[in-house]
């Protein structure tokens, strides 16, 4: 078989294998590491690397710039690291660490002597560095992108970015600062100069360049579209994108967080619910089969839902941009079906609030009847007007209410225990924003499995509102110890029911 006469595709089935175990990564780095290093005895040298892969399976970002000088690039590291934690390396501190050559005009030392003092750099700040870095203000030259290259220092992203002259803002990222600073003739030298200089660093860079256009965006917004680049690695156009469970309480906002994450991550929004809904209208046997148990209010065929949620996760959609699902799972057996499928979940994230934030929040709730706007009552309750074009929705009883919070607390000791060494907790009190950002810190910035984070949800008690049913969860420990790890491993949640 020649392999290259025909375009090779891994089987999406191999994809979470290859995640699971790292195993692609693996390929790569050893790929890296024996070009750069070039070792006389490559036995001897690919099974030392294996061995120590285990240690740095985390592979850290590494961000790299390709922009003009006009550009307050610093202002967009300052931006990143605030979500991402990846520190600045800048041209200042490396040529102040290295052996300078420079002269009284500050000049540029050397592609190599910057290439060594950058290494000497990182090596000294390894702690600072550990979770990757952005270089600001270098490499300028192709000379000096090959001269880091060759002394492995390689980004895992680099962001070129540009504008279209077609889409003008005085205001935009790339006109803000050119207001008073800049001549014509200056700008146009220096543009000039620039590009000659991109050009080359686009040929060294190009296996991990992306293409940032500015379009009228400011900083805020630009920063969007590179974290939406910062989800995922592509090796070789194999993408490892985030397939998100979002799991809470009802009234805990998981709706509306999950379309917050398609709009500014680009993920795929699946809420499983609206799913079976489209795929009652289907003239098959699954959707026969779903439309008659849903219409008898016999729950949901299990089996026929699974087959279509498994066809929706294998659309290219999903596959390429990675998806958010809501409303599903439900149960320990729900979550095992979902690990059964062609592509689990890789992040499993519950959010944690007080059942009676969630309850009042969802007793505030009313719906305009005539424009189908959902509207606070506190909000309403001078406008007469307004006031009587709504309604409570039959979803919004104090009936149904209970009986969902009641069923999600009821099952939740089972999904964490299922889930305790992938599950990542989100304090989801406070603003919509916030509570998105601590979420979007979490999948942008982690990408291997972590322990739970209980430490901040140890004193957290969920009760659920009823008329006669209250059920109380606290977060305990059944044993003592001294070791916060081992603490911080064994909180449950006690479920007593009366």
């Amino acid at each position: 078989m020649d392999a290259s006469k025909r375009p090779l595709k891994i089987h999406v089935k191999f994809i979470p294998y290859l995640e699971k175990h790292n195993i692609f990564n693996l390929f790569h780095d050893l790929a890296t590491s024996i070009i750069i290093e070039k070792p006389i005895d490559i036995l001897q040298f690919m099974r030392n690397e294996i061995l120590q892969f285990e240690k740095r399976a985390f592979r850290p970002r590494q961000i790299m710039f390709i922009a003009p000088p006009h550009l307050a690039i610093q202002n967009m590291a300052d931006q990143l690291f605030l979500t991402c934690k990846l520190k600045s390396i800048n041209y200042a501190d490396v040529n102040e660490f290295g052996t300078t050559q420079g002269t009284a005009e500050n000049k540029r030392i050397s592609p190599k002597k910057l290439a060594e003092a950058t290494l000497n750099y990182i090596k000294k700040n390894k702690t600072e560095l550990n979770d990757g870095w952005i270089m600001v203000g270098f490499p300028n030259t192709k000379e000096e992108g090959i001269a880091l290259q060759r002394l492995g220092i390689i980004p895992t992203h680099t962001f070129q970015i540009t504008h279209d002259p077609s889409e003008y803002d005085e205001k935009d990222f790339w006109n803000q600062n050119l207001c008073g600073d800049w001549s014509y003739e200056g700008f146009s030298k220096m543009m000039k100069d620039y590009k000659r200089r991109a050009l080359g660093l686009r040929q060294v860079y190009q296996s991990t360049l992306k293409t940032i256009v500015v379009r009228g965006r400011t900083l805020a917004e630009l920063k969007k579209n590179i974290l939406s680049s910062l989800l995922k690695f592509d090796y070789g156009g194999i993408p490892f994108a985030p397939r998100v469970v979002l799991l809470g309480i009802r009234g805990s906002r998981r709706r509306t967080l999950a379309r917050m994450m398609s709009e500014r991550l680009q993920l795929v929004h699946i809420h499983f619910w609206d799913l079976m809904e489209q795929a009652k209208q289907w003239k098959n046997s699954v959707g026969n089969a779903i439309k008659e148990s849903l219409d008898l209010f016999q729950g949901i065929n299990m089996n026929a839902a699974l087959d279509v949620l498994e066809k929706r996760l294998l659309c290219d959609d999903c596959l390429q941009r990675g998806w958010v699902l809501t409303g599903f799972p439900n149960d320990e057996c729900d979550f095992r079906s979902l690990d059964s499928l062609s592509t689990p979940p890789n992040k499993i994230i519950f959010l944690e609030i007080p059942s009676e934030i969630c309850y009042k929040r969802l007793k505030d709730r009313c719906i305009n009847m005539y424009t189908g706007e959902v509207l606070s009552k506190a909000k309403i309750a001078d406008d007469a007007v307004i006031k009587n074009q709504t309604t409570t929705h039959p979803h919004d009883a104090e009936n149904v209410i209970s009986q969902e919070q009641k069923a999600y607390l009821t099952e939740y000791h089972s999904l964490v225990e299922y889930k305790m060494e992938q599950a990542m907790f989100v304090n989801a009190q406070g603003s919509l924003f916030e509570v998105y950002e601590r979420i979007e810190n979490l999948i942008v910035h982690q990408t291997e499995t972590i322990k739970p984070k209980f430490d901040t949800l140890k004193s957290l008690s969920l009760q659920v509102h009823g008329s006669q049913t209250t059920q109380n969860l606290s977060f305990t420990s059944s044993t003592q110890y001294e070791d916060s790890d081992e603490i911080e491993k064994l909180w449950y949640v006690d479920a007593q029911i009366p």
